[in-house]
């Protein structure tokens, strides 16, 4: 599976965010507090069926 970009909103301190992703490895990296973690959290969101939330995803 290739995820080429994940659309954030309202999550955590994500308002209104898109993210593209490279195919292969992609390093997230940045300043503390940032949101590198609350991204790997959202991907999770989205990855992890044991969680139930309410989510909207969008299939290109």
């Amino acid at each position: 599976m290739y995820i080429s970009k994940i659309e954030i909103e309202n999550f955590r301190n994500f308002r209104c965010n898109e993210v593209e992703f490279n195919d292969g490895i992609n390093v997230i990296i940045g300043h503390n507090n940032a949101g590198k973690s609350n991204l790997i959290k959202a991907l999770a969101l989205v990855l992890n069926p044991a969680v139930n939330r309410r989510l909207s995803i969008v299939s290109l």
